[in-house]
């Protein structure tokens, strides 16, 4: 699962290249269907873990951040004193802003180049 999150999330390949990948490398013969099928999966399993990193980070009282832009998405980055979060095709707007460093939860200072 993390090797098909990789490709798909890091690299930026569709499910079908990365279906191909899997099969060519790892003798893996799996459907789009499948790849994302696991991915849902991983996504369930890691829900506990990214919100406990993402209380972390509103609970900091400075996080640095910084966003580099692809199209219409982007990556966010965010770190602080205790953790450290990218956040994979988001857009680049103040609401996605609101939405990891809730304004009812965090107090701290954001630090950016921008």
């Amino acid at each position: 699962m993390a090797a098909i999150a990789y490709q798909v999330y890091v690299v930026g390949l569709s499910f079908d290249k990365t279906c191909l990948l899997m099969s060519f490398f790892q003798n893996l013969k799996l459907r789009k269907s499948q790849a994302d099928a696991l991915m849902n999966r991983l996504a369930r399993q890691w829900e506990g873990e990214f919100d406990l990193l993402c209380a972390l980070l509103a609970n900091s009282l400075v996080v640095h951040t910084d966003e580099t832009g692809w199209s219409i998405h982007s990556v966010w980055a965010f770190v602080s004193e205790k953790v450290r979060v990218l956040f994979f095709g988001v857009h680049k707007d103040a609401e996605t802003l609101r939405q990891i460093l809730d304004p009812a939860t965090f107090a701290g200072l954001v630090i950016s180049d921008d």
